[in-house]
């Protein structure tokens, strides 16, 4: 364990990693923005959910942070998938971002077709004031 513990220190050396503190152990933000621990490298949110359930999470699961916020290690935020199950939540949530962005967009282009309506209208009114003048 100590020379793992070692090993993570190097790293947070050379990739000038800031460290802080959970549950009164030592953790780093990763490359992936995950928090693990530094003296094993352990990912804080598996650890929660170990420390939540009693017992390893099974073999071919993972952690999905319900929030979506990779540092919100909270228990009740955290929930044991597979990855499958993992995969078609990420997918889900990109559709439904893909349709929130469409909406946006279609309400920009609805709001500057009302624009240019208006305008016509005005410039028609002009217009046939002008002729009657």
């Amino acid at each position: 364990m100590q020379i793992k513990s070692q090993v993570s220190l190097a790293k947070l050396h050379y990739w000038n990693l800031k460290t802080m503190e959970f549950e009164g152990r030592e953790i780093y933000e990763d490359q992936r923005e995950y928090y693990r621990f530094t003296d094993s490298d352990k990912l804080v949110h598996r650890w929660v959910v170990e420390k939540g359930i009693g017992r390893k999470i099974p073999q071919g699961c993972v952690i999905h942070h319900v929030n979506h916020d990779k540092h919100d290690n909270r228990f009740e935020n955290l929930q044991i998938t597979t990855w499958n199950e993992h995969r078609n939540i990420h997918k889900s949530d990109k559709r439904q971002a893909r349709i929130e962005e469409t909406r946006k967009g279609c309400l920009v282009i609805g709001v500057v077709a009302l624009g240019l309506i208006a305008l016509c209208v005005v410039y028609a009114l002009i217009t046939s004031l002008v002729r009657k003048l």
